[in-house]
């Protein structure tokens, strides 16, 4: 897999952490010394080996599939999803603070970000779950130097490589959860709810879409689906008589008295899923199919 930037010249590292302020999340940048910087060049240049090393072409991210913790993806650095994170990657001037324990305490984000000798950025984020985790414990066993002994301040931990990774044209993601929570995608989401409707709807012109949009408004599942028929362009060439029978087959209850199909509010949820692709019939028993959801779905 092909990536912006040149592996073997990592230079300028910085290393800060994010803190949410009000709707937003606040970047800054605190001093480290050369060990830590060496020690984020080095999962910095773990990471980009296994992106380089991966001959299978990853799967673009899907606002509504179910991941597991796990999960090499991509998105590109211009979709509207990758907005916040794009804004944090590109901005020149962040702030710099003292990096004390109060601080630390309420980060919910670390990074570091670094440029190769032709000036290109890479950054990469972790959450800091495991960051934080060993703060306030002071007193505790520790092997230095062949020998145990108390820490007595508190301290911090690094986590072996990064969940997120972006480079001047894809953010890649190694955590979907991480990349769900640091990039604020649900926010996302939520805002193109309207856009995703009029997309949707100038390819379905027979579906009654208004319920349906405002249905959505603040409802995360819903919000997802419709995010993913327009990225995946589900709506395109979709076949209304198709659609009312897989409806059909299904489960999924339609109004078709008016002409349009028009879904009630407690089956909008299972009809996006139609549209999703993610309910199907299967027929492997004479004369007994079967119909099933899925939570996640590959295209082979």
């Amino acid at each position: 897999m092909r990536i912006e930037f040149d592996i073997s010249q990592i230079r300028a590292i910085q290393f800060g952490v994010g803190r949410k302020e009000g709707d937003s999340v606040q970047y800054s940048i605190l001093a480290a010394d050369n060990d830590v910087q060496d020690a984020l060049r080095e999962e910095a240049q773990s990471m980009l080996g296994r992106i380089m090393q991966e001959t299978r072409t990853p799967q673009p991210y899907d606002p509504a599939e179910k991941y597991g913790n796990d999960e090499y993806l991509v998105l590109p650095l211009d979709d509207e999803l990758s907005t916040s994170l794009a804004e944090f990657h590109r901005a020149a001037n962040l702030s710099l603070s003292t990096p004390e324990l109060k601080l630390l305490k309420t980060a919910l984000s670390y990074f570091m970000r670094g440029t190769d000798k032709s000036g290109r950025r890479l950054t990469a984020l972790n959450r800091a779950a495991q960051f934080k985790a060993t703060l306030g414990r002071q007193g505790r066993l520790m092997l230095a130097s062949n020998t145990l002994r108390v820490i007595p301040d508190p301290v911090v931990q690094l986590n072996a490589g990064f969940d997120i990774i972006i480079d001047s044209e894809q953010v890649h993601i190694f955590r979907p959860a991480s990349f769900r929570s640091l990039g604020n995608v649900d926010e996302a989401i939520a805002q193109a709810v309207p856009r995703n409707v009029e997309a949707i709807s100038k390819a379905a012109g027979f579906v009654q879409w208004t319920n349906i949009e405002e249905y959505a408004t603040g409802r995360p599942r819903a919000a997802s689906l419709l995010a993913s028929i327009r990225t995946q362009k589900y709506a395109d060439n979709l076949d209304k008589e198709g659609l009312i029978a897989l409806c059909e087959r299904t489960g999924v209850v339609l109004d078709t008295s008016q002409g349009l199909i028009s879904v009630a509010d407690n089956q909008i949820i299972p009809f996006l899923e139609v549209i999703d692709r993610r309910r199907f019939e299967i027929e492997l028993v004479p004369n007994a199919p079967e119909q099933y959801k899925a939570s996640s779905r590959t295209r082979i």
